[in-house]
């Protein structure tokens, strides 16, 4: 898909993460649990903390858009838990972000 000019898409990151890096999504969730659980991110793959937002510039850009894929999360207790996805994120190629866009600011979400 092509992304117009002025559609702003975030970007969770923690501080081992690229800021512009290949995952995007449409919102800003309110909080970690949202996130988590809409976007299917377990703990060791990003721990959060701060968030990247971006404005399409002119010329667009390419974008690939689809549900994030459920994961199993973990057994504990003899339980299982899993994450289930299913919210709309985009795949974007990083050399086509024009890093001079992205705006960082924290989440600021609280541990839950």
């Amino acid at each position: 898909m092509d992304l117009p000019p002025g559609t702003v898409i975030y970007r969770i990151v923690d501080e081992t993460a690229q800021d512009d890096g290949d995952w995007w999504a449409f919102e800003l969730p309110k909080n970690k649990t949202e996130w988590r659980r809409n976007y299917a991110v377990k703990d060791s793959w990003n721990d959060n903390g701060y968030y990247v937002k971006y404005e399409v510039p002119e010329g667009g850009l390419k974008a690939w858009k689809g549900p994030a894929a459920g994961q199993r999360y973990e057994v504990a207790d003899g339980n299982d838990f899993y994450l289930p996805g299913g919210k709309t994120q985009l795949y974007v190629d990083p050399p086509a972000l024009k890093t001079e866009e992205l705006t960082i600011d924290l989440t600021n979400w609280p541990e839950l």
